[in-house]
């Protein structure tokens, strides 16, 4: 579950800074499709380099549970003081 949650937040991270970035769209179709993939798999990369450090390390692993966890759900513009409160 936090390893599908992880890689998806890393897909939305790469997507959405895609998206704001100019010079990727003067990029003929082809070349931006090729610079895009290239970019996910960065960050898949990055998700499971996360989640090898985790295996290794007891308290990020904590916080990896922590952040990911479906009863400690954090929504976009919420603290997580808040969320904590009302779970």
């Amino acid at each position: 579950m936090i390893r599908s949650d992880i890689h998806r937040q890393a897909r939305q991270i790469a997507d959405s800074e895609l998206g704001r970035c100019p010079p990727l769209r003067a990029l003929r179709a082809d070349e931006a499709l090729l610079v895009a993939e290239a970019v996910r798999k960065v960050a898949a990369a990055v998700a499971d380099c996360l989640l090898a450090e985790a295996q290794a390390d007891p308290r990020l692993q904590a916080a990896l549970d922590t952040t990911y966890s479906t009863e400690r759900a954090v929504l976009p513009g919420t603290t997580v003081a808040a969320a904590q409160t009302s779970a």
